[in-house]
């Protein structure tokens, strides 16, 4: 019975620390270089138990087929720019098809009033940061 009222304070815990109406974000990626036909979603949602934590992911079409693209957060006061995600895993590879799927964990501090932005690599080198085009954008928050 100890044991089952120690499992039942920990769960009543650990529901208490869960966020309440953590923001969850979902917005359209809109074209703004040489492909104008390109499409993406972003999806931000709450992830684990702290309320800052948050899930970005990222499904994309109309891209160039097996082609490499990073994913950028971009600071419009700063004007400077920095990889998404907390790993610095910030690139992808297209389909065949043109599409891709791009997923990372971040948190809302390092989004907040930012925007995001996908950029092309014509020479398939991710690293190469001289040469990359901006394709799509968009504005997280509002």
């Amino acid at each position: 019975k100890k044991h089952l009222a120690g499992m039942l304070f920990i769960l009543a815990l650990c529901l208490m620390a869960a966020p309440a109406g953590a923001k969850n974000v979902e917005v359209e990626l809109k074209p703004v270089g040489p492909e104008p036909k390109a499409q993406g979603t972003v999806t931000l949602r709450q992830y684990g138990y702290i309320s800052s934590d948050r899930i970005l992911d990222m499904y994309f079409s109309n891209l160039k087929p097996d082609a490499v693209y990073s994913v950028w957060i971009y600071n419009s006061r700063t004007d400077k720019r920095y990889p998404a995600g907390l790993t610095g895993q910030n690139h992808f590879r297209t389909k065949g098809s043109g599409s891709g799927h791009y997923t990372a964990f971040t948190s809302e501090y390092d989004i907040d009033w930012q925007y995001i932005e996908v950029d092309y690599h014509p020479d398939g080198d991710a690293q190469n940061t001289t040469d990359m085009v901006v394709v799509l954008k968009a504005r997280l928050y509002t």
